[in-house]
């Protein structure tokens, strides 16, 4: 268990900063629509991985509504838990991301699942 932790710090580059795992939903109000979190890491180093799982056959290639929702989603995030840490967008997938315009603005760290196991 202690080595499963130590490989999955050490793809996020963050072995040594103390942090938690958990996800994290939103049921939505009058002006959002619902959604939830894959997997949050809050790390000690005053930053926070909001990541999004994605399972392809392929490189995951981002859209421009999901580019947006995750946008969107990182805001809410913000705004409803009131966090002043800094928050990045974390793409966890099978095969890696076919970067695009639309990646490039919104994803800040991609990992391929193989590293975390």
């Amino acid at each position: 268990m202690q080595e499963d932790v130590y490989t999955q710090k050490k793809a996020l580059v963050i072995v040594g900063i103390f942090s938690q795992k958990s996800s994290w939903y939103f049921k939505g109000d009058k002006q959002e629509q619902g959604f939830q979190i894959d997997m949050l890491i809050d790390r000690s180093d005053n930053s926070i991985n909001i990541c999004e799982m994605k399972y392809y056959a392929t490189e995951f290639e981002i859209t421009k509504k999901e580019a947006d929702q995750l946008r969107i989603r990182r805001e809410i995030f913000r705004t409803k838990t009131q966090t002043k840490k800094y928050l990045i967008n974390t793409l966890v997938t099978t095969y890696g991301m076919r970067m695009n315009e639309y990646g490039a603005g919104v994803i800040d760290k991609v990992v391929v699942i193989d590293q975390l196991f």
